[in-house]
């Protein structure tokens, strides 16, 4: 852990004045206690690189630190307390001195002790913490620029959100924070104070003595803080105890095999259970030191790559470790904000039940938009499905499928190359432009061997091509014709031609002796479409019967490769159709125009947005009473501002100006929508006519119709200044009449 003394040690508190006396008067009060008080004390001056910076950190420690201290007993802790309650002054508040008013000239490089000037707002409470954190943004990380700022007497003012309780708080760290900067006269003492804190850093971190000068050869050849290279000193210096438990229980290593957990209780003198339990306990205490390098400012941004690649080996080939791909997930996922870990740690890190558990690490910002977790036990199932030939999934459909948020085109890159890259190192398969190959893991019978010839080759066949055909591929096994004519008869979807052993696939209907092209095919069924457009899907089933070794992919291929340019593309409700590029369809068909996720997205959203406003009577809301109300509010407004900035796709402009012109009047304010519904069934209750809001009358009030029309009558006729024109315009006719009722029915 980070030594919190030595990174504190530089805001002193202590007068040159009063150095010597207080030094003194501690040399004089050791002698009067316990050898092991004594060697403690020792232990943490060596912390320190001076007396002074040592005696203003030690006044200053909490009984909890005092405590944490190492081979320090209750009677010590005692001891220690005793010792510096008699060195703190009466009124530590009166020996504070403010700094001289103009401030000195810092040194250039003085933004290297950023690191430990940060460590010492630790103490600070939260709400101070957080102002003094908004202040060094303001001055964008610059200490010479903080400590100008602060110089100035009405700082304090500037700073939004000080509290009267803030406010000492907050003078005391500046007075002390300006005392910690001004000890540093050139560059020279700021590159000493650096090098002294890396140096009794290895002590803090759990290191060996000799680390920190290795890790620094590292840093200097590969340009960043060999974070790893570290962990693997860390572990290594661990106590027998801890190491025996890190070794016999952890999977960290590449290659590693662990013994049974038996085993190991047998060598720390425990039983499984507490091995297990310590086990446990130190998976989840691990990430705080893995946490460690960030906090000190050793690494402050990610210098790894882990997208598309086999990071593991990279980093381990840099830094001369050999850890797994699971374990450095694990530390990335824990010491970056910006890394969302997902997995179980125990699981993985600690293994479970010798199954194969694996850890990912996605971008933070984009678990908000995308259900990772779901995308991984989707295919998880997948591949356990039964399959006795590759089986080709899109991977957009996929991604579409686990998408939290419908309306996030500008995301979806990012999203599709995270999902990559777990697709690369976790899964056996490939991904081929567009689509997840997912592999074979059944053996395929003859009976679909045969099935898969015949579709393969797209023609009736003989018993004797299928059988010669069949040796070709699968050499391997043993067949002959009566064996395979067996296996034949067993197929339903294999048919016979004739008695001239024949075969062919059911589904054909002798179709492969007709003539025409997959083009004439396409041009054939959608003529014979009621609306002269057919979807994809439909278009590929029927050419499929004439053209079985075909698929939609070469379909769409063949007719986009048209020089004519007969067909184009449409969308309706998302799904892909192919229609004529000279004929008009109606609004709902979106054309292929700027690009295709715009046209799905388009094809899916103003036909919906155009319902729910038919059906609710009125434009959605930003806070909508649904999840669903809220995504088409925010894509009304996207088009809204496309519409101004004339951005926008033809046949969306059309829609658009559809809707506008049709429905436009069924925008509202959300309150003022609620108050008309009321409104409506208040009038309806009492007898008044309601015209052509009779509509809302569908819609249930959210309030009690007399409670709430009380009020609006009060308000009517004692606070008509403060009530909107469109609420009197519709009371005043009615106000009085409905007040005589309301009376009425009360009587």
């Amino acid at each position: 852990m980070l030594d919190k003394y030595s990174a504190s040690n530089g805001l002193s508190l202590l007068h040159l004045d009063d150095f010597e006396a207080l030094s003194s008067k501690y040399e004089d009060l050791l002698p009067l206690y316990s050898k092991r008080t004594n060697n403690v004390l020792a232990a943490l001056k060596g912390r320190y690189e001076n007396q002074s910076a040592y005696l203003d950190a030690f006044i200053r420690m909490s009984r909890k630190e005092i405590a944490e201290l190492r081979n320090c007993g209750r009677k010590t802790i005692d001891e220690i307390f005793s010792i510096q309650s008699a060195l703190k002054p009466n009124n530590e508040e009166e020996n504070y001195e403010a700094p001289p008013s103009i401030p000195q000239k810092l040194p250039d490089n003085i933004d290297d002790v950023l690191p430990l000037f940060l460590a010492t707002t630790n103490g600070l409470s939260t709400r101070s913490e957080n102002r003094i954190n908004w202040l060094l943004e303001e001055c964008n990380n610059s200490l010479s620029a903080f400590y100008e700022r602060i110089c100035d007497p009405d700082c304090i003012k500037s700073i939004p959100t000080i509290g009267r309780k803030s406010t000492p708080e907050i003078k005391d760290f500046f007075v002390r924070a300006r005392l910690f900067l001004e000890q540093f006269p050139d560059e020279e003492s700021v590159s000493s104070r650096v090098k002294h804190h890396l140096i009794a850093s290895p002590t803090a971190l759990g290191l060996p003595d000799e680390a920190m000068e290795l890790l620094r050869e590292k840093e200097e050849a590969l340009g960043y803080f060999p974070m790893f290279a570290a962990i693997q000193m860390f572990l290594d210096n661990q106590p027998e105890e801890k190491k025996a438990l890190i070794d016999g229980c952890l999977y960290i290593h590449q290659g590693q095999e662990l013994p049974e957990r038996d085993e190991v209780a047998e060598v720390l003198k425990l039983s499984p259970e507490r091995v297990r339990q310590k086990r446990n306990k130190l998976i989840g205490k691990l990430p705080d030191y893995f946490k460690t390098y960030y906090n000190l400012g050793f690494i402050t941004e990610n210098p790894y790559r882990y997208l598309m690649t086999h990071y593991e080996d990279d980093i381990n080939a840099a830094e001369g470790t050999d850890f797994s791909l699971n374990f450095i997930t694990w530390v990335l996922g824990s010491v970056f904000d910006d890394l969302t870990l997902i997995g179980d740690p125990v699981k993985s890190i600690g293994g479970y039940f010798d199954t194969d558990q694996y850890l990912c690490i996605v971008p933070s910002t984009l678990t908000r938009l995308f259900d990772f977790e779901a995308f991984i036990e989707d295919l998880e199932s997948r591949m356990q499905e039964r399959r006795m030939g590759e089986e080709k999934v899109n991977l957009k459909s996929l991604i579409n499928a686990h998408l939290k948020v419908q309306y996030c085109e500008d995301e979806l890159p990012e999203i599709e190359t995270t999902c990559r890259s777990i697709l690369y190192l976790h899964f056996p398969v490939e991904v081929d432009l567009g689509n997840v190959i997912l592999p074979a893991n059944a053996y395929k019978t003859n009976q679909f061997i045969l099935e898969e010839i015949l579709r393969a080759t797209g023609h009736p066949m003989t018993l004797t091509e299928l059988t010669e055909e069949y040796m070709y591929e699968y050499p391997e096994r043993e067949a002959n014709e009566n064996s395979l004519r067996g296996a034949i008869n067993g197929n339903k979807n294999i048919v016979p031609v004739g008695r001239s052993s024949t075969y062919a696939l059911a589904e054909w209907h002798h179709s492969e002796l007709r003539g025409g092209t997959i083009r004439s095919f396409v041009q054939e069924f959608i003529d014979s479409s009621p609306e002269g457009i057919a979807s994809t899907a439909a278009i590929t089933e029927y050419v499929l019967q004439f053209r079985p070794g075909t698929n939609e992919q070469n379909i769409v291929s063949n007719i986009c490769l048209d020089p004519s340019k007969t067909f184009i593309f449409y969308y309706k409700e998302g799904e892909r159709y192919f229609g004529y590029a000279n004929r008009t369809y109606p609004l709902d068909y979106f054309p292929f125009e700027s690009d295709f996720r715009t046209a799905i997205a388009n094809s899916i959203y103003f036909p919906r947005f155009r319902r729910f406003v038919e059906s609710e009577h009125r434009y959605p809301f930003t806070n909508g009473y649904t999840e669903e109300e809220s995504y088409l509010r925010r894509f009304w407004i996207k088009q809204e501002g496309r519409y101004k900035k004339n951005t926008m796709d033809n046949q969306a402009r059309l829609y658009f100006e559809m809707i506008e012109r049709g429905y436009g009047h069924l925008k509202y304010e959300k309150s003022e929508y609620e108050w008309r519904v009321q409104f409506v069934h208040a009038a309806a209750k009492y007898g008044i006519p309601v015209e052509k809001d009779a509509a809302f009358l569908d819609v249930s009030p959210l309030e009690d119709i007399d409670t709430w029309l009380t009020r609006n009558l009060k308000d009517f006729f004692y606070r008509q200044k403060y009530t909107p024109e469109y609420r009197l315009t519709r009371l005043a006719p009615f106000a009085e009449q409905l007040k005589k009722r309301l009376e009425e029915n009360k009587a």
